[in-house]
């Protein structure tokens, strides 16, 4: 589904021109993730995660065949936050790591789509908010959403995604990114790499509308063609 383009987008490209689409505006299961959005995970090049913040969204997702196959024990889950001591992770079943910086929130999901969540870190527990996260699946892409207004409204912060499998003998965690974090398979690995994530400063988005401005200018002058 093609999205208009805020200031927002635009800044994210830099002088591209290719911004046709605004990451975390519609939740539609179309994969209109930017490059620069796009991160390998410790499953291999079958398997990508996306992040994403911007002024009004923050939106992050996965292409991975475990998408598709995952049942009622897989979980895609994700953790925000900032620098800081680290923070013990959400328990599943035996598998509960530590978070190399200062969790906020947590973000849960099932990969049957049975089961999703916002949880926030209190100090002391996690605890289970009434904060809207949006999903959709389609084949092997998953992609999620939550307003910054409902998280603090951070101009950047500290992100880390992965999946588990909570299975009695056969728990195990993966797919993570930064790829970095851990082994892809292990049981119940810390995550000790993360991703910066900041809001696209504004003074580039002008730049980006005045280079498109000349570029559309030189092409389309009297004497060229389009």
């Amino acid at each position: 589904m093609m999205k208009p383009i805020p200031l927002s987008a635009i800044a994210a490209c830099g002088l591209s021109l290719i911004c046709a689409r605004v990451e975390g505006a519609v939740i539609d299961g179309l994969n209109d993730f930017q490059p620069s959005s796009t991160y390998a995970t410790s499953g291999g090049p079958s398997n990508t995660g996306y992040a994403s913040l911007s002024s009004t969204f923050l939106h992050f997702g996965y292409d991975s065949p475990d998408v598709s196959s995952g049942g009622s024990q897989h979980f895609a889950v994700a953790y925000i936050g900032t620098t800081g001591s680290s923070t013990p992770g959400v328990n599943f079943n035996t598998q509960q790591p530590t978070i190399g910086f200062a969790a906020t929130h947590a973000f849960i999901i099932r990969l049957d789509a049975g089961y999703k969540a916002v949880l926030a870190w209190n100090g002391s527990s996690w605890n289970t908010t009434t904060i809207s996260m949006p999903t959709a699946e389609s084949g092997n892409f998953l992609e999620a959403a939550v307003s910054v207004a409902d998280i603090g409204s951070p101009t950047n912060l500290l992100f880390t995604g992965y999946m588990l499998y909570e299975g009695a003998g056969f728990e195990s965690s993966f797919n993570v990114f930064p790829s970095t974090s851990f082994t892809n398979g292990s049981y119940d690995p810390n995550l000790t790499s993360s991703i910066s994530l900041a809001v696209p400063e504004p003074g580039f988005a002008w730049l980006g509308m005045m280079s498109a401005g000349v570029f559309a200018f030189r092409r389309l002058r009297p004497g060229r063609t389009a």
